[in-house]
């Protein structure tokens, strides 16, 4: 790492904390709602390394992302939250960030890091609560479920917002349902998708520790280039744990979601989706499970997509699987994860292979380590080894991170 990315870490780390002060539930006028909000910082400072046999020059992305939030007090049901954010690059930018139009650093000669500096309003919307029922006006970030098919993308700096209509119920006992309205998503590389979708989600607490999840997701791009990404998709997910002693658990999941073309999109897409997982939870030591994920294709159409996913959570942190390929993908992965006093870590191991024949692709080996303080600052590493077997080509990546929130 370089003196400047050095530096850039320690700034940040060196950075003391102020605490928040406590705010009433309700303001009495609009006066004071808007004096006495809720203010947020988020600073994250990142060192990304890429090393992929594609490129003689290695990748070294050094990045400093500051979010800074206000949410005014509740009035009279309605309340403001405005979100700006900004990522700069500490230092060279040696790496080609992906980034649209003017916002490309227009490296070609090293691998991707999908961070291009930008300052942008990242959220601002109008919430208004009643009746166990919020609704949510602009943009924002919107995630459902654990990110598989509609996420906010937070692992790179740039995070996606939407710009929409989104509501949300806990009237019903033990049932929180959704629905999104989406005119517009902002993407991590700094463009904009015009849309006009429709996200419908129902997550029933079945018991204190099992849960469904019924969706709904209908993605309707408006524009010529992406009709191709218009899908309609339909599927559940259960999940839960099963305590067999005082400190031993056994936890599962099970997803399944089909997924046809819609809207504009005259490609004949059909094709399936399939997650099991199993494992054992020795609560005092290690959490293992093992699981396989089958993003399905049919013969000469598409394959399953989630554009809309925080994707790097899939699938191997290498990346390299983010689009699915046209003969589908299949996944096998053993996972681990616990804790060392206050360092939790977690390691997997990736088979992927193709859907149909079993045609290999590759594995891959991820880890991470991360240690919070007690500061409200974490410290984290992480790297991820894909090796290929027929498959695009060996990459390894290494990250160091810290974050700073209050």
């Amino acid at each position: 790492m370089s003196h400047t990315n050095i530096v850039a870490l320690l700034l940040v780390a060196s950075m003391s904390p102020i605490s928040a002060v406590a705010q009433p539930a309700e303001a009495e006028t609009l006066a004071q709602a808007l004096a006495r909000g809720d203010t947020s910082v988020d600073l994250r400072y990142r060192y990304e390394f890429v090393d992929s046999d594609v490129f003689d020059l290695d990748a070294h992305a050094s990045t400093l992302r500051t979010a800074l939030g206000y949410r005014t007090l509740p009035f009279k049901g309605f309340s403001f939250f405005a979100q700006a954010q900004n990522v700069s690059v500490i230092g060279d930018d040696k790496y080609n960030n992906r980034g649209a139009a003017h916002l490309s650093n227009g490296v070609r000669d090293r691998p991707v890091v999908a961070d291009p500096s930008q300052t942008r309003m990242q959220q601002a919307y109008l919430r208004i609560d009643a009746f166990d029922t919020a609704v949510d006006v602009g943009r924002r970030e919107i995630f459902y479920g654990d990110h598989r098919f509609i996420g906010d993308v937070r692992w790179r700096q740039n995070h996606q917002t939407f710009d929409a209509l989104h509501l949300s119920s806990k009237a019903l006992d033990r049932t929180t349902l959704s629905y999104t309205f989406v005119d517009r998503v902002v993407r991590i590389f700094g463009d904009e998708k015009e849309m006009s979708s429709h996200f419908l989600n129902g997550l029933v607490q079945v018991k204190p520790d099992i849960s469904i999840e019924m969706f709904a997701y209908l993605l309707d791009y408006q524009e010529e280039q992406d009709f191709n990404l218009s899908s309609q998709t339909y599927g559940f997910r259960a999940l839960g744990e099963h305590a067999v002693r005082d400190n031993v658990g056994l936890v599962f999941e099970a997803e399944y979601a089909r997924q046809a073309d819609y809207a504009s999109n005259t490609s004949d897409l059909g094709a399936s989706y399939l997650e099991l997982m199993g494992g054992v939870d020795l609560k005092r030591w290690v959490r293992v499970k093992v699981g396989r994920e089958f993003l399905g294709a049919a013969e000469g159409r598409l394959a399953f997509q989630t554009p809309l996913a925080t994707g790097h959570k899939f699938n191997g942190w290498a990346d390299r699987f983010l689009v699915t390929p046209r003969d589908g993908l299949v996944d096998w992965y053993v996972s681990a994860n616990g804790a060392l006093r206050k360092l939790s870590w977690v390691a997997t191991y990736h088979s992927f292979s193709a859907d149909g024949g079993g045609r290999a692709y590759g594995s891959e080996l991820d880890a991470q380590a991360t240690y919070p303080t007690s500061w409200r600052q974490s410290f984290a590493f992480k790297f991820a080894l894909y090796r290929e077997n027929g498959f695009a080509s060996d990459v390894s990546k290494i990250w160091l991170w810290t974050q700073y929130s209050f």
